[in-house]
């Protein structure tokens, strides 16, 4: 179903959209590599949680799985277990706001001391807020919970675990924040400003670190996990819902094709990307993306 976002939003780059994770996105028919390591901040549910279970289910030896709440992700570990490809799979649960630089420190000492190594970064962790539209109305303090959770929030992931992804030998090296076509809009629905702001600060912040780390074969991307319902995306006006028709699992899957195969992707770093894009009309489109430079953000002069 189309969505009334307009075009520049990226909601449709591809002519085919994917609703879940099916044909080249579908985790089971992936295989990743031994060892393989993956970090998901804000795994306790819906789509943080669906991405847990797609590395699963692609054979990662390690899930490090973090957020504020426990109970809910030892549920999120149990049945990443039992979808497992990997029966010697290893998950760690551990609490992390990730607004407070010395939770995402620690985090970053169980991953060197507990697991050794780290393929992927996913930064899942974010704050809808409230749907006010203007500046002078709504919470102040909540504009500032969004902006500290997910762009500080990202920023602190990236200061603290990027390290661990370049030490990692023969690592994935991928850093992927869970971004959202919010990033590209000023006007409409789900247009209030500390989710656009914030969504299009941390696409920018992805950007500089996939320019600084080029070298070093970092691949970094903002990703927009589809229009998912989810507690976050159902707090947006009612006339919206009609829209969340995607499967959390979509955004898992396109992770692991992504990651997996991460030195071939290396084309489409520090760019917005959508989960429901068709991966194979996408790799058609590689010579006008890189050449145009495409889906990232540019100010137009003429």
């Amino acid at each position: 179903m189309a969505t009334p976002l307009p075009d520049h939003t990226g909601w449709q780059v591809t002519p085919t959209l994917h609703s879940r994770a099916e044909g080249l996105i579908d985790p089971a028919k992936s295989t990743l590599p031994k060892s393989f390591s993956v970090c998901i901040l804000g795994a306790s549910r819906g789509i943080g949680a669906a991405i847990a279970y797609a590395y699963a289910v692609a054979g990662s030896e390690s899930l490090i799985l973090t957020g504020r709440d426990l109970i809910a992700l030892e549920k999120v570990a149990a049945e990443a277990k039992r979808l497992a490809k990997n029966e010697d799979i290893r998950i760690w649960t551990a609490y992390c706001d990730v607004k407070l630089d010395s939770n995402v420190a620690a985090m970053a000492r169980l991953i060197r001391e507990g697991v050794g190594k780290l393929d992927v970064v996913v930064v899942n962790a974010g704050l809808w807020g409230s749907t006010d539209i203007r500046v002078t109305e709504g919470s102040t303090k909540q504009f500032q919970d969004v902006v500290d959770t997910d762009v500080i929030g990202a920023y602190l992931a990236a200061h603290h675990l990027v390290p661990i992804l370049l030490e990692s030998q023969n690592g994935a090296r991928s850093f992927i924040a869970i971004s959202g076509t919010g990033a590209w809009v000023v006007d409409g629905p789900v247009a209030h400003a500390a989710h656009c702001v914030s969504k299009l600060a941390q696409a920018r912040l992805v950007e500089h670190m996939a320019n600084d780390f080029q070298k070093e074969g970092l691949l970094c991307a903002a990703v927009h996990p589809g229009f998912v319902p989810t507690d976050t995306s159902l707090s947006a006006p009612s006339m919206f819902h009609q829209y969340l028709n995607d499967n959390p699992d979509l955004c898992g899957g396109f992770l692991v094709w992504l990651t997996n195969s991460a030195a071939e992707n290396m084309w489409l770093s520090g760019r917005f990307l959508s989960a429901a894009w068709d991966v194979e009309e996408l790799g058609r489109m590689k010579e006008a993306i890189v050449e145009k430079d495409m889906f990232k953000a540019r100010m137009v002069v003429s």
